[in-house]
Formats: structure tokens, sequence, C-alpha cells
């Protein structure tokens, strides 16, 4: 009976967050291509007037830098040192978008989060100057002409020696 009731509350968990965790964490992670942020919980009066903070965390993942800050509700019963493990635990992680989700989801379900935001951008490559690019070909094709001549050199003097 008890395997039953959990599974059926499984279920039910997974009915009522499919919306929400579909959209930023499922089983199989796709990001965004280019720059990214994520919101859970209140996040009207986070975009207004900004409110502190009670846990901030920052990592990488699949080129993108990722800085994740929030603030839990007022019920919620977690320790400073809960929320330094949660912190140091993210920080840690080798997927941090994935673990971020996946902790914030968790929160947001247990009603233990206010608010929280993800904000990822992708570093864009930097294009070089083309005067630059075009100096590096030019010595390069310098370098190349000249290896050239030394071994036509010295082909000709190996072949002038077998030849007397």
């Amino acid at each position: 009976m008890s395997v039953h009731k959990t599974g059926v509350t499984a279920l039910l968990l997974g009915l009522l967050c499919h919306g929400n965790v579909n959209a930023q964490f499922s089983g199989l992670v796709n990001l965004p291509r280019n720059d990214f942020v994520w919101r859970w919980g209140d996040t009207e009066e986070v975009s207004g007037a900004r409110r502190t903070e009670d846990f901030a965390a920052s990592g990488v993942e699949a080129s993108f830098r990722c800085d994740l800050k929030g603030r839990l509700s007022p019920s919620s019963r977690m320790t400073e040192v809960d929320v330094r493990q949660l912190e140091n635990e993210l920080q840690g992680s080798l997927y941090f978008i994935q673990a971020a989700a996946y902790a914030m989801n968790e929160l947001d379900l247990a009603r233990n989060l206010d608010w929280a935001e993800l904000d990822c951008v992708k570093p864009q490559a930097t294009e070089r100057d083309p005067e630059e690019t075009q100096e590096k070909v030019d010595r390069a094709r310098e370098k190349a002409v000249q290896e050239m001549l030394e071994r036509r050199e010295r082909r000709e003097r190996r072949e002038s020696r077998d030849g007397e």
C-alpha cells in the first residue's frame, strides 16, 4: 500500500508542477542558444523594486556563465547553515544550470522560496582586428615562401653534389 501511495504522490506532484518545471528543467535539458533568465516564485516583485537576496551562487555550464540569487519565503525553516550548504553545492556542481533549476524547483514546491532568478550569459567570441589578421596571414605567407626557397636551394645543392 505504501508503494502505491508513493507512486500516486509522485504522479500528482509531476502533474502539478509540469508546466513550470518543463519550461525550465526536465529530465533532459535543452538549454537556449543565447542569454536567458529563468525565474521562480513571486517574479513581479523581483522585477520591480529589487529586494535583497538570502542566497547567491555563480557557476558555468555549456559555455554559459550564470548567477543565481533568491530569497527564502518568510515561512521557510532553512537555517543559515542550510543556505550556505545549498550555495556551496550549487557552486561546486559541474552542471550548474541543471542543479540550480532542480534546487529552485524543489524549494518552490516545498513553499520555501519567495523568489529566485537564474541569469545566464553566453560570452561572445571576440572578433579580431582585420588588419591584425591580414598581418598574420602575410607573415605566414612570407615564412612559407622563405622555407620553400630554402628547401629548393638545399635540393639543388644536393643534386649538384650527387651529379659531380
